[in-house]
């Protein structure tokens, strides 16, 4: 009987000691939490930003998308122009002495007229752009 009571009273023993040093260790960790506070204190206006940007971001986000689906055609506009005139100025219309002879025929080509099309069509269609552009932003400034 004194070995059981001797037994159990070390099991006692240390589970008092544990349940010490857990209230220990959980006391630490309350300093440490207060300490992490006083250390970073940008870390919360770094959340009040991040929240606040997340916000804006629902506001702006279908405004992108719709500006993005209406530029995809004066992108793609805004290319062929520009590879248009390339193409038409190394292909139609070399820069050399044989060249400047041989453009009266080439110009008349079915690759140089596409080229020319391209190249004007592309420029009417960038103009028609920056106006479409300046008409919705002054309607933006009018009426908000």
């Amino acid at each position: 009987m004194t070995n059981t009571r001797i037994v159990k009273k070390e099991e006692n023993n240390e589970n008092d000691h544990e349940h010490e040093n857990e209230h220990e260790h959980e006391h630490e960790n309350e300093h440490e939490n207060e300490n992490e506070d006083e250390d970073y204190p940008f870390l919360s206006n770094q959340i009040i930003l991040r929240n606040h940007l997340l916000s804006k971001w629902t506001m702006i986000k279908p405004f992108c998308i719709q500006m993005y689906q209406v530029s995809n055609i004066y992108i793609l506009w805004f290319l062929l122009h520009f590879f248009s005139a390339h193409l038409y100025t190394r292909y139609c219309v070399p820069s050399d002495l044989n060249g400047f002879f041989l453009a009266p025929f080439y110009i008349a080509s079915p690759h140089c007229k596409a080229l020319r099309w391209i190249n004007h069509k592309g420029g009417d269609t960038i103009d028609s752009m920056w106006i479409v552009l300046g008409t919705w932003l002054c309607s933006k400034c009018i009426f908000k």
